[in-house]
């Protein structure tokens, strides 16, 4: 019911169904996979996760927020899936909505 990656991480195969955002969805397994990641450089306010297919995510804190090591990967990761806001808005919005159902 279930894989490992190359991390050794635990993945639902669920995680991968096939969610339709729009003209979006969230397939490919290798974005999620954590030995993907080539190098990452925590470089205040800017956190840089180069991947081993060439390609870079960039996130930086706005001005008056407090560096942080963990949500700037998490940001970064978040970015790297979901390359436009509106899909990520779209998929967190779909889960709510998941939520708000299972609780009635």
């Amino acid at each position: 019911m279930g894989e490992y990656n190359a991390s050794g991480f635990f993945i639902k195969d669920i995680m991968f169904d096939r969610f339709l955002l729009g003209k979006f969805s969230l397939t490919d397994k290798d974005k999620l996979d954590p030995s993907s990641i080539e190098k990452v450089i925590f470089n205040p306010p800017a956190t840089i996760v180069l991947f081993k297919d060439g390609s870079k995510t960039v996130v930086k804190t706005t001005k008056g927020d407090k560096f942080d090591h963990e949500l700037g990967f998490l940001y970064a990761m978040a970015k790297h899936i979901f390359p436009r806001r509106n899909q990520f808005k779209k998929f967190i919005e779909k889960w709510k909505e998941e939520s708000k159902k299972e609780k009635e």
